[in-house]
């Protein structure tokens, strides 16, 4: 269990749809959203914490972080680096 940092690409809703998509390029398939980007960010960390916790407990290595910054983004994609901490994520599902 521990500290991660990685970054996570916020896609805004299209046209008529409100909130973002949010995904990370270095952990395919964790992938959430949110309806304002307060809640996106929230769910973000949920999202990660969830993800890294169980491979974590299923003995898989956690990959290396990219540098995410240097990627180009779709129009109105923006990226910010979410921290989780492990040791704090409650799996209730056990």
């Amino acid at each position: 269990m521990a500290n991660y940092i990685f970054p996570a690409i916020f896609e805004a809703g299209y046209e008529h749809e409100q909130g973002y998509t949010v995904t990370f390029p270095d952990l395919p398939g964790c992938i959430t959203e949110g309806d304002t980007l307060e809640e996106s960010i929230y769910m973000a960390k949920d999202a990660l914490a969830g993800y890294l916790s169980i491979m974590e407990e299923d003995g898989e290595e956690i990959p290396a972080v990219s540098n995410a910054h240097g990627t180009e983004l779709p129009q109105g994609a923006f990226i910010i680096d979410i921290e989780v901490n492990t040791d704090n994520f409650f799996r209730i599902n056990t």
